[in-house]
């Protein structure tokens, strides 16, 4: 097998097989290398996916294989729980209406988008080292060593190896981290009634409760809770959890059962101080990491890849190095604005809705409510929850 290549991309996970499926159709050689998950392992998480994210997913011919499995929905519905619990419930409704004809988003289960990743890079010529990177040497290129014992070298090491990134330290790229001591439960969820391609969010003291529509009568659910809180429910029985989830959903799903064994993980949010350093690019986690609120994560990371596949191209059009500090500059100043206010809105966001003190829960009521009696703000909010601040990709617009 061949060890030399022109990228290499550091992790497998759902960011990383995108950025090797959009290199590789553009005629360049691309490894990747990480450990592969066991066959068996299941990843009952989905993502919504924004239309942007969508398009450029349609221009890797990846959608097709897809979209049997998607709901769009059309609508997110916020819930003040604690306005519902005193008989006066205040919702706020982000609809179609305030943006065109497209959904909101499209809620995709990981499994599926992954299949399909795998599937496309066994026709793209795309080679996978089931190895992490243990040592790195940068040298007018990268120089990669494999735990192992393989040597692969690269122009460009695209680091997708999530936020714990061994590439991102090796580059000794500092990580700013909000503090948080919140936990995330997700699972899926069948319910006696439909959903209505409505995205349900429960604004709750210690964090949202969302349940996001799927196929047919069933939805995934993000519950957030304080640590302690989301580790205590996490050892209660299906049924005992199936108890505290209907209390929750207030009846909106009719009867609910749990058709996926909850899966847990503390909320850590960070951003990197940089996008790139000498011959390597961050995206997605490695790049930032956000609480799973406001459908952000995954979208932010595929407007990385997508933008770091227009600077590679652009050099390449121009006949010149995609890997140089000219070209790592450009796609960081294109990305790092967005980024940012992303980061920003989405913890902003988890911390207005996880607010426990009196002031901050009727701060929250008085935003939403602010927004209900000013339609033309909610739209244009809605707007810009949907586009990438700044910098559009191409294959995005």
């Amino acid at each position: 097998m061949d060890t030399d290549f022109e990228v290499v991309i550091a992790g497998a996970g759902i960011a990383g097989l995108t950025a090797a499926l959009s290199f590789s159709q553009m005629g360049l050689s691309v490894a990747i290398a990480s450990p592969l998950p066991p066959p068996k392992q299941i990843d009952f998480r989905t993502s919504a996916l924004l239309p942007t994210s969508v398009r450029f997913l349609q221009t890797l011919g990846l959608w097709e294989n897809v979209d049997k499995a998607v709901q769009p929905f059309w609508t997110m519905r916020l819930i003040d729980d604690a306005a519902k619990t005193r008989g006066n419930g205040a919702i706020t409704d982000f609809t179609s209406q305030d943006t065109g004809s497209e959904p909101l988003a499209y809620n995709v289960p990981n499994d599926v988008l992954r299949t399909a990743l795998l599937e496309s890079l066994s026709s793209n010529a795309v080679s996978i080292f089931d190895a992490k990177i243990s040592a790195i040497e940068t040298d007018q290129g990268q120089a990669i060593t494999l735990s192992n014992g393989a040597l692969l070298s690269a122009k460009l090491l695209v680091a997708a190896d999530g936020r714990n990134s061994f590439c991102r330290s090796h580059a000794k790229i500092i990580c700013h981290q909000m503090p948080s001591k919140q936990f995330a439960i997700t699972c899926l969820l069948e319910h006696s009634e439909p959903h209505h391609a409505i995205s349900t969010e429960f604004q709750r003291r210690g964090g949202p409760f969302t349940v996001v529509p799927m196929p047919g009568n069933h939805s995934s659910l993000v519950w957030i809770e304080p640590e302690s809180k989301g580790a205590e429910l996490l050892n209660l029985t299906s049924s005992e959890l199936e108890v505290q989830v209907r209390r929750r959903a207030a009846g909106c799903l009719g009867k609910i059962k749990l058709l996926s064994k909850p899966q847990g993980f503390p909320i850590r949010p960070q951003i990197a101080q940089k996008f790139y350093a000498p011959y390597l690019a961050l995206v997605a986690e490695a790049a930032h990491s956000l609480p799973p609120t406001g459908a952000q994560g995954l979208n932010l990371s595929l407007t990385d890849i997508a933008t770091l596949s227009d600077v590679i191209a652009e050099a390449l059009a121009s006949s010149k190095d995609f890997n140089t500090q000219k070209a790592l500059s450009l796609y960081e100043r294109r990305r790092l604005p967005d980024a940012l206010a992303r980061f920003a809105f989405s913890n902003g966001l988890n911390l207005a809705t996880a607010a426990q003190t009196p002031f901050g829960q009727g701060a929250r009521r008085a935003g939403l409510s602010l927004l209900r009696s000013l339609p033309p703000i909610k739209r244009q909010l809605t707007k810009l929850g949907l586009q990438p601040i700044g910098y559009t990709p191409t294959t995005m617009q």
